[in-house]
């Protein structure tokens, strides 16, 4: 990313809920919206933002969804995230995706949510994602520490990265197809702030793999309709 003129020159590089039960949602005041929402796309920042800071890791790592259903006939957005923070953190066999997609969905008591097609979706605890995470890489070697917080803000996230780690950013709407909510669980592997060219305000971005695709997407973490926001910061 050229930062030198202050724009962005980057070349770096459906959903299922997230378990709400150990903790209360309150919706009050925020107005439905689809996951396509919360994501800048990049046309839009190219033409209607300058570049303020960012920072990002060396390589930007992403499995799809349909990479992962072909390889272990199984998906659930936390683990997906977690799969790439153990590629990060050196704890995959690339030999086995199955064997370690399964073992990430055990670690964190991941639990099934529906099958369609032949493919078994999970549901996952956001409290379970940090400490599974640490288990499943202590058992591949690996010393890693997690810290997971309620209402993070941008710091959380900034901090995590220029300290080379890797964090998930866990994230709650109200869906406009049918008005519950809805949650989602992204790698995060880079972040942005960002100046509208017309007004001046900045926006806070994270650079995440979304779950579903290879290339990096721009999350607003300023989106005003989260129902929840969550954040698990790794350190290794």
């Amino acid at each position: 990313m050229d930062e030198s003129n202050g724009t962005l020159t980057n070349n770096y590089g459906e959903t299922e809920s997230i378990n709400p039960s150990t903790y209360s949602i309150n919706s009050d005041g925020k107005d439905p919206s689809s996951w396509s929402d919360v994501f800048l796309e990049i046309q839009t920042i190219y033409e209607n933002y300058n570049l303020v800071t960012t920072n990002h890791l060396d390589e930007f790592l992403a499995f799809s969804e349909d990479y992962i259903e072909d390889q272990t006939a199984h998906y659930a957005c936390a683990i997906s995230a977690l799969y790439a923070c153990a590629a990060y953190y050196g704890a995959l066999n690339f030999a086995d995706v199955s064997g370690d997609y399964l073992g990430l969905w055990e670690a964190t008591g991941t639990s099934v949510s529906s099958t369609s097609n032949g493919i078994t979706y999970g549901i996952t605890d956001v409290y379970n994602v940090g400490p599974g995470f640490v288990s499943f890489c202590a058992d591949k070697g690996v010393t890693v520490s997690q810290n997971t917080v309620d209402n993070p803000n941008y710091r959380f996230f900034t901090n995590c990265i220029d300290g080379g780690n890797m964090a998930v950013v866990h994230c709650g709407i109200i869906n406009e197809d049918d008005n519950i909510r809805s949650g989602h669980s992204m790698a995060v592997q880079g972040y942005a702030t960002i100046q509208s060219k017309s007004s001046g305000n900045q926006l806070h971005t994270l650079m995440v793999f979304d779950g579903w695709n290879e290339y990096v997407r721009y999350l607003n973490l300023d989106f005003g309709n989260w129902t929840d926001l969550r954040g698990t910061t790794f350190n290794g």
